[in-house]
């Protein structure tokens, strides 16, 4: 298995994101923070627009609920921001039966072709990984289907408890 790792084109006009590994939630809140901060300021910049959200998973093993609730929340500011879908690029069966089964596939674009980025910086692990953020992606993909409402009920009911008690004063 190799250790996961997230990469981020900051420059051109798309926003490109290349992921490694086995990607667990460990990565997602800077790769969230990372991904909004580029859609607004490409957002604040009309006349240097992205063209497209292009996240490339040719090297991705596995993908585990929190980035996949993290993808939902990706497709969703996209479409917001009048980007359009994003393009999911080289997607591997493992990755592509994980979509599927979560309902993801109509939120996305898929290529065969290769995503190449520029100057891409790698994203490391910011602060504490939180119940709310983890709450939060797990809520997408409730949003997505009964069976996905079925499959992590208990798991948001645990992460909400979590979060209420995360939010209260000691």
């Amino acid at each position: 298995m190799r250790e996961e790792a997230v990469y981020i084109d900051d420059t051109g006009p798309d926003v490109r994101i290349a992921v490694s590994g086995h990607m667990t939630a460990r990565l997602c809140p800077a790769l969230k923070a990372a991904f909004m901060s580029r859609l607004a300021a490409m957002a604040e910049a009309a006349e240097a627009a992205p063209h497209a959200v292009r996240i490339d998973l040719s090297n991705c093993e596995y993908m585990d609920s929190s980035f996949l609730g993290l993808l939902v929340q990706c497709s969703k500011a996209s479409t917001a921001a009048g980007f359009g879908r994003p393009v999911l690029h080289r997607v591997g069966e493992v990755c592509m039966d994980l979509l599927s089964t979560m309902g993801m596939t109509r939120l996305f674009d898929f290529s065969g072709e290769p995503c190449v980025l520029g100057s891409a910086r790698s994203i490391d692990p910011e602060g504490e990984l939180g119940a709310r953020f983890l709450l939060e992606t797990h809520r997408e993909l409730e949003i997505l289907s009964p069976e996905n409402r079925a499959r992590f009920r208990d798991l948001t009911a645990m992460l909400e408890k979590e979060s209420a008690a995360e939010d209260s004063p000691l």
